[in-house]
């Protein structure tokens, strides 16, 4: 019996997807039902967009002339949605209806909760979850829950950060809040959004009962190998500065500069060891031609502020990806890290706002 969503739009961002798309999208609609179903086509060139909507006759798509990134699109497909939920969609990435139903549930279950996300696996390894949400670390980079360990399932639980590749939202809080930020393009914008949500008093959950699947990554960028690309190392260092000085109070960021300003030191010799350390240079000074913009983020957040620093910001665990801890002295140097960076967050909390 196939389940119907109606109260859902679903919104694709793909580029380049290959003939895996018409598969992931058939299937999903051979299981479930929806108001309507866009593909937004980020200047795919291999046709793959083109492909499905022959092959699909229902798909809605919107084209793109250059590759404008996930920000541009999801937000795109939240103007273009009638319904009040808006199931976002990788082109990489499965979702099957009892998951969704799930989601669905539990985004229900309470007025001020806007994001709903599944446990999300890895393609050839199913039953090791990659991502199952994140806490909020002061520097920037969450601590993702879960990742790699086995899928045991579970209630859902209030996250500060969910991944963006899989998640049902409530259409006109995440557009009165913003949306994403474009000038992020890709990579840590869900967790920008992830947070400006929290600051402004909504919540996020995620649902361990929910499943989806991670099935490829995005060229050049997505970690699918041993080595760290250059271009992730550029938007990570640019993506992470933005975030902590977009969202941060001017006394939490007086109190902390010591720990991040460490925190980056341990980035910049990580990206000379993966070979890409004017990447990471090139990163931080894109952050000074955005310095206008952060200004105009920073009182965005300021009139929507109802969680102090105080109540979001902590020091879990950093998280690593296997790549970038595969050397045992990067392993005993994040270990390292990690405490120095706990012990100074405990001694500075008390005087934060």
């Amino acid at each position: 019996m196939t389940a119907a969503f109606l109260d859902v739009t679903v919104v694709v961002t793909a580029h380049d997807a290959g003939p895996a798309l018409t598969t992931r999208l058939r299937s999903l609609l051979d299981g479930a039902r929806f108001a309507a179903v866009w593909v937004m086509d980020s200047a795919s060139a291999d046709g793959s967009v083109a492909a499905a909507a022959a092959a699909i006759p229902e798909l809605r798509t919107e084209r793109f002339e250059e590759n404008v990134g996930p920000c541009v699109t999801r937000n795109r497909g939240l103007e273009v949605a009638s319904t009040p939920l808006v199931l976002w969609l990788d082109d990489d990435t499965e979702v099957d209806a009892a998951s969704i139903a799930a989601l669905r549930a539990a985004l229900l279950a309470s007025e001020d909760r806007v994001i709903a996300g599944p446990s999300l696996r890895f393609a050839d390894r199913r039953e090791v979850v990659q991502y199952e949400g994140g806490v909020c670390h002061y520097a920037g980079q969450p601590h993702m829950l879960r990742h790699e360990d086995p899928g045991v399932g579970g209630e859902p639980r209030e996250v500060d950060v969910l991944t963006s590749g899989c998640a049902l939202v409530r259409r006109e809080p995440i557009r009165e809040c913003g949306g994403f930020d474009r000038h992020l393009f890709f990579l840590m914008e869900d967790v920008e959004l992830s947070l400006r949500l929290r600051i402004a008093g909504l919540r996020l959950v995620v649902v361990p009962e929910a499943v989806a699947v991670n099935a490829g990554g995005s060229a050049g960028v997505s970690l699918e190998s041993d080595a760290y690309p250059q271009r992730r190392v550029f938007l990570h260092a640019r993506n992470r500065s933005l975030v902590v000085l977009g969202l941060w109070e001017w006394t939490s960021l007086a109190l902390l500069w010591p720990a991040l300003l460490l925190f980056e030191a341990a980035w910049l010799v990580f990206a000379t060891l993966a070979g890409h350390p004017l990447a990471y240079v090139r990163g931080k000074l894109a952050v000074v031609a955005h310095l206008g913009h952060v200004r105009r983020v920073r009182a965005r957040v300021r009139a929507s502020r109802q969680v102090r620093d105080r109540d979001l910001l902590g020091a879990p665990p950093l998280t690593f990806t296997a790549s970038a801890m595969a050397q045992p002295l990067a392993r005993q140097c994040a270990r390292t890290l990690d405490v120095l960076m706990r012990l100074y967050f405990h001694a500075a909390r008390g005087l934060m706002p």
